[in-house]
């Protein structure tokens, strides 16, 4: 052994390093902590790899009032129409069944109106009013709208662009379309076969959009 490097024997060389071990684990004890940032929450319906390849369906929510029973077979029809699409899951309820909270869960919500005086129901209206609760809490979901008259010219149109433009105001996606009826689906009397066609269609292409954006 180099005497020259002042250690002696090989027991003086054991004893120093278990000095020096114990010296390091001192000064790393001694250190503050460093903070980590903290993990990025996950989406609740993603697997903990992160990666898309399972999460919950995303949902629609047809909600509407009927008097008479027409609004109600266009609604079911448009239900149809999300079915047929697939890969969402879907909901009916009455306007007067539907609480506030129930308008935050679903990406995609579609409204359905008789016609009374140029308008929508005022069930339907006081749905909507009472949605400033959640003012800003719908943007980005998907909307449509259909509606029922009594007769051609009864304003189904007027009714179905007020019931967009309070979904519009939330910040919703309208989708329209280049065929058919252009802002929603609408019924003289009782829907005939092209109200059917065109509820379907409203389904369909509601589903179809919610899935591209959520699915």
């Amino acid at each position: 052994m180099d005497r020259s490097l002042g250690y002696s024997t090989t027991s003086d060389i054991s004893r120093i390093g278990t000095a020096v071990q114990r010296r390091i684990r001192c000064r790393l004890s001694a250190w503050p902590a460093k903070a980590h940032p903290a993990p990025a929450r996950r989406h609740p319906w993603r697997l903990r790899s992160g990666r898309d390849i399972m999460h919950a369906m995303a949902k629609i929510l047809i909600l509407y009032y009927s008097g008479t029973g027409n609004t109600a077979k266009m609604a079911e029809m448009v239900h149809r129409g999300v079915e047929e699409e697939g890969g969402v899951e879907v909901g009916l309820k009455k306007a007067e069944d539907t609480r506030l909270e129930d308008l935050l869960e679903p990406e995609g919500i579609l409204v359905g109106s008789p016609t009374y005086y140029g308008t929508m129901a005022w069930q339907v209206k006081k749905l909507l009013d009472e949605s400033v609760k959640y003012h800003g809490r719908l943007a980005g979901k998907v909307g449509g709208a259909f509606s029922s008259a009594g007769g051609m010219g009864g304003g189904n149109e007027t009714t179905i662009m007020n019931i967009l433009k309070a979904l519009l105001i939330h910040g919703m996606i309208i989708p329209g379309t280049p065929s058919g009826d252009h802002y929603g689906p609408v019924a003289v009397g009782s829907p005939d076969g092209r109200s059917e066609e065109n509820c379907l269609a409203l389904g369909r292409r509601t589903a179809a959009l919610v899935k591209r954006l959520f699915g």
